[in-house]
């Protein structure tokens, strides 16, 4: 019996059988051996597809000139100072310091209360990468003067968070 679908070895359990059929067909008792080790074990190695394949353990997923953030609008611009500013074990923004990063956009707490209940959409009281990203971006476009329902649109379909936003 192979282990894997495009292992064309065969596996230890196979390589014991033969053992047993060698000792039937000289003679020798029927049983199976208590346990001879193999003079080279044998390891079912993953497929190719595999995650656990040297090739998907590599960076290959990340382009190493940078990411193209004009044409992927998805890309997660903010991570880089999301991880700088949260708590690195729980991978959360605490509100106060959300409300640093966020007054420094220079908008009026009451717009920025607006993006907190926005981007804090599971009213936890504290941020996500995702939602720092959602509040963020929202904060860039309300500088840019435009409409809250307008921003939040966009914003949430550049991230595919349509869902989200049908809900709220």
């Amino acid at each position: 019996m192979q282990k894997f679908p495009t292992d064309s070895r065969k596996s230890a359990d196979i390589g014991l059988e033969e053992v047993f059929e060698e000792r039937s067909s000289s003679g020798r008792s029927s049983e199976k051996p208590a346990h001879r080790p193999l003079e080279t074990p044998i390891v079912p190695y993953p497929p190719p597809y595999s995650a656990m394949s040297a090739a998907a353990s590599s960076s290959s997923a990340r382009n190493p000139f940078g990411e193209d953030t004009e044409h992927n609008p998805g890309i997660l611009r903010y991570r880089v100072l999301f991880d700088d500013v949260s708590d690195p074990h729980r991978k959360m923004l605490a509100a106060e310091g959300a409300r640093e990063i966020l007054s420094q956009s220079g908008l009026a707490n009451e717009r920025l209360r607006d993006v907190w209940n926005i981007a804090d959409w599971d009213m936890r009281g504290e941020l996500d990468q995702v939602q720092f990203e959602v509040a963020m971006r929202l904060c860039e476009r309300l500088k840019n003067k435009e409409a809250l329902d307008l921003a939040k649109r966009q914003v949430f379909a550049e991230l595919g968070l349509l869902n989200r936003f049908n809900s709220h």
